[in-house]
């Protein structure tokens, strides 16, 4: 739980004036709002405040008038992980905690959850280091993950992804046109994170280039992900996911993807018609280019040799280690290829 969370309580009377000192005095981004018992009443963050201000409420309007009177709130006793699931699932950054009776004891906000979780030192790699020749014209001058979409390099827009859940560690992987990454994103102060840099002398694969990675502790996990990924999955949740089981060597995100087969296709025994299905939808799971593996699985990788993703996960099978798999349910694109990518920049567009 957040300390000091008492000083953003406020009773419903104070004014828009007020709730603006507190969020300028103190980080927690929400201003609480009780009755006289400390019922829960509402919230108010600084979107309801610019909104309020938009629609020209004066500075000494009640805070009743512009909170949120159904917030979202959670019961004491829940578990840091309990609270977690619920902010993430209603997509919330602080959340009230409160007794039986509605009163409010605590407050609990994303930020700190995400600082005081160890696991959180898991490291991501970023492959950035294809040619991205379906990309071209765009990849002539400029490597496929600096690509903008809505004015940002895909690359930004992972990093800032993952460092919005708390993910502080990067190594990124690089071979064509290495400086324009490095240039821009430097050692990763500016962004809050670290960066360290894997230059491949050669192509090495989509998994060649783990073996450049320093040692690890073993067991524990790296996420790995292609420089043309754009998502909104939870990558905190993967995690845990992938954390779950033990036995779980690594897990790999599939996306559904169906087909229709542009023909009528029919089903036979022994030379003879049994059925016909016009035009069927073939549904099946994909590689969606995300990966979490734990680190003692990177000795599988002979140094300097090119390897791909896929050939990997099927050496670890063949020693009978475990492989998982995570749907991604929300926004996933692959932005390979000249449509992809401008359809991507069109969703960007649709969802400001």
């Amino acid at each position: 739980m957040t300390n000091n969370w008492s000083n953003v309580i406020v009773r419903e009377n104070a004014t828009l004036e007020n709730a603006i000192q507190l969020l300028e005095q103190f980080p927690f981004q929400v201003i609480i709002v009780v009755d006289e018992q400390k019922c829960l009443l509402g919230t108010l963050t600084d979107g309801d405040i610019r909104r309020a201000i938009l629609h020209h409420q004066g500075l000494d309007t009640h805070v009743s008038k512009i909170m949120n009177a159904n917030p979202k709130s959670v019961q004491e006793g829940l578990t840091q992980e309990d609270i977690y699931g619920v902010m993430v699932e209603a997509s919330i950054n602080q959340v009230p905690i409160v007794n039986q009776n509605n009163q409010v004891t605590g407050l609990e906000t994303l930020k700190h959850l995400l600082t005081s979780r160890h696991e959180l030192c898991c490291p991501v790699v970023i492959m950035a280091g294809g040619f991205g020749k379906r990309l071209r014209p765009y990849t002539n001058n400029l490597p496929k993950p600096m690509v903008k979409i809505d004015g940002k390099p895909i690359l930004e827009i992972i990093i800032e992804r993952f460092s919005g859940e708390g993910f502080k560690q990067f190594y990124i992987t690089t071979h064509y046109m290495p400086e324009k990454i490095e240039s821009y994103f430097g050692d990763g102060k500016q962004f809050g994170i670290s960066i360290d840099y894997i230059h491949e002398k050669k192509p090495l694969g989509t998994a060649g280039a783990l073996a450049l990675l320093p040692s690890m502790p073993a067991d524990s996990p790296l996420i790995i992900i292609n420089g043309d990924i754009v998502t909104d999955v939870g990558f905190r949740q993967l995690l845990d996911f992938h954390q779950q089981d033990s036995e779980t060597m690594m897990t790999m995100c599939v996306r559904g993807h169906d087909y229709q087969v542009p023909f009528g296709v029919v089903d036979f025994n022994d030379g003879c018609l049994i059925d016909i299905v016009e035009k069927p939808i073939q549904r099946s799971f994909i590689n969606a280019g995300v990966y979490i593996i734990n680190s003692d699985m990177l000795s599988l990788i002979e140094p300097s040799q090119y390897l791909d993703m896929p050939t990997l996960i099927k050496k670890i099978i063949h020693l009978n280690k475990k492989v998982s798999m995570f749907p991604i349910i929300k926004y996933w694109k692959d932005v390979g290829t000249i449509s992809d990518f401008d359809k991507a920049c069109e969703e960007a567009l649709i969802t400001q």
